[in-house]
């Protein structure tokens, strides 16, 4: 009998602790939401309410219950909401509105009074502060993927030249800075002016993720259009070489003549005098006649120096500085000087472009170059088989007109 009765005890102790842990752990959720609503409700120390709502929500994410707080004092149970408005007044706009969707999600319990006033001021706020957020998020990738298009070796080298690129790209940083500062400066101003001074930072915001997304498929159009040009020209050089290496030539420009029964010819006679070709290999003419007289101050079996034949490979593989240092290092004989001079305005001229059109003086300097070469020889031409057109446009611009004049017999 009394061992029954001393088991009846125990088990009743034993739900009695149970009952008391279980009011334990209760009262320490709404102790810890009590502590954060108060705080709340006199609007200060904003990471402590963050933190006491945090610490209710991990023993009881039931939101809408009613709670009493005091003893005379019953509160619906609103941990996300308040949780949310403390996230707002520490300028986390996005954690504010993920919770206010969680407490509203529950749908227990219909916000009133100051908790009702409270969301209807700052949630709109939140609804524009987000969408801008993420607009400048993008914005921000997008600058810097343009920036790492700014160091392509092929964009590079236009680059700085080209409107749509680098003037365009300093411009939307401009307005990127004003906009973010914009931002700051709206989120500091009075509650009740924020949504109409933010409606007008969300327009700006999505005005400049919308033109960084075509300043970067702008650059990427024209990085891939150089790159193409870039394999095009590279492959067309490899081709020339590949034809050079196996009729053994060393040309250096022209139109190739050759010598037949001891005759020349420089690209044919008109009326007893004929125009002249550019350069030639070995065994092959630079010029014709004019007037009956000779103009050609090449013999035909001349070759060309082996430096200037050299320095004419360093060109054609597109060493362009190589090719120009080259010819300014060397004595080349005066029956070579024509050719030495339009190679060393094509090696000036091809330099300057490749080098992004900075240096001015490369251009002055293929010009000169042309005018000696015309004046050494008035017939000599660059080839279109081995010098862009541009170059020969260039070069007709500053030769001046190929005009038949007397020589000495």
């Amino acid at each position: 009998m009394m061992a029954a009765l001393r088991r009846r005890l125990a088990v009743g102790c034993a739900m009695a602790m149970v009952v008391v842990c279980a009011a334990s752990v209760r009262a320490d959720y709404k102790q810890a939401y009590h502590e954060g609503y108060q705080l709340a409700r006199q609007g200060r120390d904003w990471e402590m309410v963050a933190a006491k709502m945090t610490e209710a929500l991990k023993e009881n994410d039931r939101e809408g219950e009613q709670v009493v707080l005091t003893s005379a004092n019953a509160q619906p149970y609103l941990p996300y909401f308040y949780l949310g408005l403390a996230r707002f007044h520490l300028g986390d706009c996005r954690g504010a509105r993920d919770n206010w969707i969680k407490s509203s999600v529950q749908k227990k319990v219909v916000l009133a009074g100051r908790e009702r006033d409270w969301f209807n001021q700052f949630s709109p706020i939140c609804e524009l502060v987000v969408p801008i957020e993420d607009a400048f998020k993008q914005t921000q990738t997008r600058l810097q993927s343009i920036d790492e298009l700014a160091h392509d070796a092929d964009l590079g080298k236009v680059w700085n030249q080209e409107s749509s690129l680098a003037p365009a790209l300093a411009k939307v940083r401009q307005q990127f800075e004003q906009a973010r500062e914009s931002l700051k400066q709206a989120r500091g101003s009075k509650v009740e002016l924020q949504q109409a001074l933010l409606t007008s930072v969300k327009a700006d915001a999505t005005q400049l993720s919308d033109q960084t997304d075509t300043l970067l498929k702008t650059a990427r159009g024209r990085r891939d259009e150089l790159a193409s040009a870039r394999i095009a020209t590279e492959k067309r050089l490899a081709e020339d070489r590949k034809t050079d290496d196996r009729k053994n030539e060393s040309t250096i420009a022209g139109n190739t003549g050759a010598t037949t029964d001891g005759g020349t010819t420089g690209g044919g006679t008109t009326g007893g005098g004929g125009t002249g070709g550019s350069t030639t290999g070995r065994g092959t003419t630079g010029g014709g006649t004019t007037g009956g007289g000779r103009s050609v101050i090449v013999p035909a079996s001349l070759p060309p120096p082996d430096a200037l034949r050299d320095t004419f490979q360093q060109y054609v593989k597109g060493r362009y500085r190589e090719a120009r240092d080259g010819l300014q290092a060397q004595v080349v004989p005066a029956e070579w000087r024509a050719h030495a001079a339009l190679l060393r305005a094509a090696s000036a001229f091809s330099l300057y472009y490749a080098e992004g059109q900075k240096d001015r003086r490369l251009l002055d300097e293929a010009s000169r170059a042309v005018q000696a070469c015309a004046q050494a020889n008035r017939d000599l031409r660059p080839s279109r088989r081995l010098f862009a057109p541009h170059f020969i446009d260039f070069f007709d611009r500053h030769a001046g007109p190929r005009t038949a004049r007397a020589s000495q017999p």
